[in-house]
């Protein structure tokens, strides 16, 4: 499964596997993940523990949902880049997952005021603020 197409299938596929796994009382923050469930999963001790995956899992899910209209295996494209929720960033092709997992931990504790609103757009946001586009 090394193409891109069955990455894809693989990670939609665990999104789903998370979307059926969603906590009840999830439905009374108005999305299915806030930034405070998803900071504690980030900064989990232990990076193999089921906190650390589901972060991982979720900004990967984000990332590559936002870029899904983007071609990243175009070599005349510099960066892959990313839209949602009023943000837009673009980050160099050699950025890896456990960079955006820091980057999106770092914002949400220099943020806790913002912990409360949706993890989506809280993800967009600091992956914005990291690689904001030309």
């Amino acid at each position: 499964m090394s193409s891109p197409a069955g990455q894809r299938a693989a990670i939609v596929g665990f999104i789903g596997a998370l979307v059926a796994w969603t906590p009840a009382e999830a439905g009374s923050i108005g999305a299915w993940m806030d930034g405070n469930q998803l900071y504690s999963d980030c900064v989990a001790a232990e990076h193999g523990a089921t906190e650390y995956t589901r972060c991982a899992g979720y900004v990967m899910g984000i990332v590559d949902a936002a870029g899904a209209g983007e071609n990243p295996s175009d070599p005349s494209q510099p960066n892959s880049s990313g839209q949602m929720a009023g943000f837009r960033w673009c980050t160099p092709q050699e950025i890896r997952l456990g960079q955006m997992i820091d980057v999106v931990a770092t914002f949400l504790h220099d943020h806790p005021e913002r912990r409360h609103y949706a993890a989506a757009g809280l993800v967009a946001h600091a992956l914005t603020n990291a690689w904001p586009c030309p």
